[in-house]
């Protein structure tokens, strides 16, 4: 459920700076009044309720030499291993579009509650008949457009191709969200089925400044020098490793920013896809210059190659691990086209006779990356075309046509799990993602906690409140403190010697009004009641909350909080989320 509006803390200028969480170890535990506790209406309650964590379900896709999607496969045609061993297939499932005057009689859901309406993975899995197609479960897809690492040129191409496809998927009942990454990821679009409200969002995003542009100013600049004066008193080493350390520091920030849209998705229940958009990443920054200023030493002492300390696959391997581990399939896609032509300009002209090698490791380093990210999690890699239409529509069917397989999960140890899928045919190439995080309940709600943030939701069956007090101004930031009340008739308690115990987990995070976030901070508090106590407080019929106080420091202006709350013992679990405005008064 979306919650109300921001509170002001008090009323302040829109004024954004970095967002720093401070200590929440000093937590305070006491007993207040008991005040309203009913769990708000619409909420993802059932949805937490339903999922079947004891089951691992995959997509598959199947195709033959050609490329063609293989269709009337069984149970019996595929086998699955999990770290090298077998596993049993207890689910299965195969989804096909549904007939064209079905999906028109289909109802749509108001898109102002994406959440109630989304059908959860438990449910998916108890077809009738496991064999028989059904249609496809609808979509959540995200759209992540990074700003940092597109031409504007590249970006509006793409978008033109991009919008219609979006109509459609909405037309089918799918979800989209719109994120940009502008060194920080910011929501233009939260998940919708409204046309216009998507239309608007891209509109609003082709206004926006993209970044890319000044970095290849930068790179040609750096090649104009290699090319005119490398006898200056500016050694070439230095020049390439000042290019090298920037496009570094900007490519593990895009990584970053991917890996949050992507725990921001992990709270989102049913098929997650993510269409990532850009001119690519590299994964060795500057190896370009590298190689060619090793060409421009000829006959003096050979550059060192940094190629093993820029390196950056583990970086995009940490986000196609997050990606199955939130069973989020991404679709990578490079919005050069077929040819950059990077090095047609007046500046480089004397390294045109280079022009090959340049091209070949700057896509190697750019693309990489994309095909393994989609690879990894069984989505798709567009490249080297300018032809999007037809591709995305290809991509599409992914939503439409699959194999669900089901087979149970390994022990909650927050354990990486690899996955293989085998299946009988020759000639036949299964797509699938390759791996699951077999998550603890605890990782479980910290997930949760982080995705509520993203996406402005709360889920709070148990009751839980947040109160907030005036802030402190301390020199630039403010201390707001945060009491987090949880009615302890909502927590199982069982009886130990003379008190009642039970025991909870609280995250808090924040987010600021330029999507920077916080670590997330997690904290465990035993719970201890007298027994004698209790027993009075029910007799009175008026059972008291347990109070728990935080305080945050933060910068000026809007912030977005949200608490997770989980009770160990009974399993139950809140969400709530808070626009708050913090700066000075006037």
């Amino acid at each position: 459920m979306m919650s109300d509006g921001p509170r002001t803390l008090p009323r302040s200028r829109p004024c954004f700076r970095r967002l720093r969480l401070a200590g929440l170890a000093g937590l305070l535990l006491c007993l207040l009044t008991a005040g309203s506790t009913g769990a708000q209406e619409g909420e993802l309650s059932s949805f937490l309720d339903s999922v079947d964590v004891n089951l691992v379900n995959i997509e598959v896709f199947v195709t033959d030499r050609q490329g063609n999607r293989v269709d009337g496969l069984t149970r019996e045609d595929f086998t699955v291993e999990m770290d090298g061993k077998p596993v049993e297939v207890t689910n299965f499932h195969v989804a096909r579009p549904a007939p064209a005057e079905d999906t028109a009689a289909a109802p749509e859901a108001p898109p102002s509650a994406p959440i109630q309406d989304a059908t959860p993975v438990a449910q998916a899995e108890s077809a009738p008949a496991p064999e028989a197609a059904a249609p496809p479960r609808p979509m959540f897809l995200t759209v992540y457009v990074d700003n940092v690492n597109i031409m504007p040129q590249n970006r509006r191409r793409l978008l033109k191709d991009l919008r219609p496809l979006l109509r459609q998927r909405l037309a089918a009942g799918d979800q989209v969200m719109l994120l940009a990454y502008d060194r920080s990821v910011r929501v233009l679009e939260p998940f919708t089925r409204d046309p216009e409200a998507l239309e608007a969002a891209l509109d609003r995003l082709e206004e926006t400044v993209t970044h890319r542009p000044a970095a290849n100013a930068q790179l040609r600049m750096v090649m104009s020098d290699m090319g005119t004066d490398t006898e200056s008193g500016r050694p070439l080493e230095v020049l390439i490793d000042n290019y090298q350390q920037i496009r570094e520091v900007e490519a593990l920030a895009a990584y970053k920013g991917l890996q949050q849209a992507i725990v921001g998705l992990a709270g989102v229940p049913g098929r997650k896809s993510l269409l990532y958009v850009s001119d690519g990443i590299p994964r060795f920054p500057g190896v370009e210059l590298e190689q060619m200023g090793s060409e421009d030493q000829a006959g003096r002492a050979e550059l060192p190659s940094r190629r093993a300390r820029r390196d950056l696959r583990s970086f995009y391997r940490q986000v196609y691990r997050q990606a199955n581990a939130h069973e989020v399939t991404l679709y990578t896609l490079d919005a050069r086209g077929p040819a950059e032509n990077f090095l047609l300009s007046a500046e480089t002209g004397g390294l045109l006779e280079r022009a090959a090698q340049f091209t070949f490791s700057r896509d190697a380093s750019l693309q990489e990356p994309l095909l393994e990210l989609a690879r990894q999690t069984g989505g798709r890699a567009i490249i080297n075309t300018f032809n999007f239409g037809p591709v995305l529509e290809d991509v599409t069917r992914d939503f439409q046509s699959y194999y669900s397989l089901g087979f149970p999960a390994a022990e909650a140890d927050d354990q990486y799990h690899d996955i293989e899928v085998r299946v009988k045919g020759k000639g036949l190439k299964v797509r699938h993602r390759e791996g699951y995080l077999s998550k603890s309940p605890a990782t479980r709600v910290a997930d949760r906690t982080e995705s509520f943030l993203l996406q402005g939701w709360q889920s709070n069956p148990m009751g839980v409140q947040l109160q907030f007090a005036a802030p402190e101004k301390k020199k630039r930031r403010w201390r707001v403190p945060v009491l987090i009340r949880v009615p302890a008739r909502a927590i199982t308690l069982i009886p130990r010697d003379n008190e009642m115990v039970g025991r909870l987990q609280l995250f808090v995070a924040v987010r600021d009004g330029e999507g920077r976030v916080s670590e997330l901070t997690r904290l465990e508090r035993d719970v201890r009641i007298p027994q004698a106590e209790l027993d009075k407080q029910r007799t009175a019929g008026e059972v008291n909350d347990l109070g728990y106080a935080v305080e945050l420091e933060m910068r000026p202006g809007p912030q977005s909080l949200v608490v997770g709350v989980w009770d160990e013992v009974g399993g139950g679990e809140s969400y709530v989320y808070q626009r708050v405005v913090v700066g000075e008064e006037g």
